[in-house]
């Protein structure tokens, strides 16, 4: 009885270090290595999609784990999510619209930053036009052009800084707390998306 709790409690310990491991490797390791390529070729259009997100299913986990995270209506978040992985980087670009948003595009912050990706116009507007990604200010408020501003503004500061961390830290204006959020978001739609959904 004793020999069959002990392989109970070491079966149980294990799935959590491997649990653990596979949490950290998501966080630090795939990410990491995704967005330094994506830093190495600055020139890359920051709106190609990704043949193998362009042609997967919304991922109904990934949907519910955006659902936890707003008060968002499904159809928005439905248009959110089809925006994101039209972008390089896709997670992350969910993962960033969380911390600054909860993925609310009609949101304002205290320092002027607006929509899902927290995009300041006073920093960004002007290039932005230049690039073709928005005509005006109002732009930003829209899911597509604001996913599409974020995810140039995070490619320029990957390409400039070649880190992850450097460059969120970067992207919010120099507080490295915010990196830690990303990265945690990040490891939550990790968990999410390779999380088996519960049988009745």
């Amino acid at each position: 009885m004793q020999k069959d709790n002990m392989k109970s409690y070491m079966g149980g310990f294990s799935r959590k270090v491997f649990l653990t491991a596979l949490v950290l490797l998501c966080l630090i390791v795939i990410p990491g290595l995704a967005l330094v390529f994506a830093a190495r070729d600055p020139d890359r259009t920051v709106n190609t999609p990704e043949p193998a997100e362009r042609a997967e299913e919304m991922n109904p986990l990934i949907l519910e784990w955006m659902k936890n995270n707003s008060g968002m209506p499904e159809h928005v978040l439905h248009e959110i999510y089809r925006a994101a992985v039209n972008n390089i980087n896709s997670d992350l670009i969910l993962a960033i619209c969380v911390v600054e948003s909860n993925f609310n595009p009609n949101v304002k912050s205290r320092k002027g930053a607006i929509g899902l990706m927290g995009i300041l116009p006073g920093a960004w507007l002007d290039e932005l036009k230049a690039q073709g990604i928005v005509h005006e200010k109002e732009d930003l408020y829209r899911i597509s052009n604001n996913i599409a501003s974020g995810a140039y503004v995070l490619q320029k500061y990957l390409a400039r800084t070649k880190t992850l961390e450097k460059a969120l830290i970067d992207y919010v204006g120099g507080d490295p707390d915010y990196a830690h959020k990303v990265m945690k978001a990040l490891g939550e739609l990790y968990l999410a998306r390779w999380s088996k959904p519960e049988t009745a």
